[in-house]
C-alpha cells in the first residue's frame, strides 16, 4: 500500500512534467498516450539525467545541443520499444522541452542552462514566426511532429538567431501572436 507521506514533491513535479509533456505530443500519435509516454521517460532516465545537466556549472549551446541529442535519440528509442508509431526526433525533442520547462526552467531562469535550452517548437510558434517573416513558411517547414533531426536542429539554428541577444525561452512571446 502506497503511503501519501512518502510523495516527495520532486515526485510530484516529475510526473506533472510527464503528464503536461504527454499531453503536448500526443495528439495523432498513434499508440501514444500518458502512460505510455512516462514509460518512456522513465525508462530514458530523463528525470536524472535533466538534474545531471542541471548542475552544471557552464553551459553552453554547444553542450546544450550535444546532451539533447543523446537525449533526443534514446527518448525516440524507448518510444519505439513502447509500440508508439510515427516517432520523430521533433516529438522526442518536444517532450525534452516541455519537461525542462514544467519541471526545471522557472527555477533556473537566470541560469545559463535557461539561456541555451531548446524551447517547445510546435506549428503553433512556426506560423506565428512566419507571419512575422521570420520563419519560413512552407507547410514542411512548419510540420514539426515529421521533424528528423537534421531539420529540427536546423529550426532551432533559425529560432536562436531570432533571439539571440536574449535568452532562447523568450522565443516564446511569438507563440500564439
Amino acid at each position: 500500500m502506497k503511503n501519501p507521506s512518502d510523495y516527495s514533491s520532486s515526485e510530484y513535479l516529475h510526473r506533472f512534467a510527464c503528464w503536461t509533456a504527454a499531453r503536448a505530443v500526443q495528439r495523432r500519435f498513434p499508440g501514444a498516450n500518458s502512460e505510455s509516454i512516462k514509460a518512456a521517460i522513465d525508462d530514458s532516465k530523463l528525470k536524472s539525467k535533466m538534474d545531471e545537466i542541471c548542475r552544471q556549472p557552464t553551459m553552453t549551446a554547444a553542450m546544450y545541443d550535444a546532451w539533447h541529442q543523446r537525449m533526443g535519440q534514446e527518448l525516440k528509442a524507448h518510444l519505439t520499444q513502447k509500440g508508439m508509431q510515427d516517432v520523430s526526433f521533433g516529438r522526442a525533442a518536444k517532450i525534452i522541452a516541455i519537461y525542462f520547462k514544467t519541471a526545471w526552467l522557472p527555477r533556473l531562469l537566470g541560469t545559463e542552462l535557461a539561456w541555451v535550452a531548446h524551447p517547445p517548437i510546435d506549428r503553433q510558434l512556426l506560423k506565428a514566426l512566419g507571419k512575422c517573416k521570420l520563419y519560413p513558411r512552407k507547410q514542411e517547414a512548419i510540420k514539426w511532429t515529421s521533424f528528423d533531426e537534421d531539420k529540427y536542429y536546423a529550426c532551432v539554428e533559425i529560432l536562436r538567431g531570432i533571439v539571440s541577444e536574449q535568452p532562447f525561452w523568450k522565443i516564446e512571446d511569438y507563440w500564439g501572436n
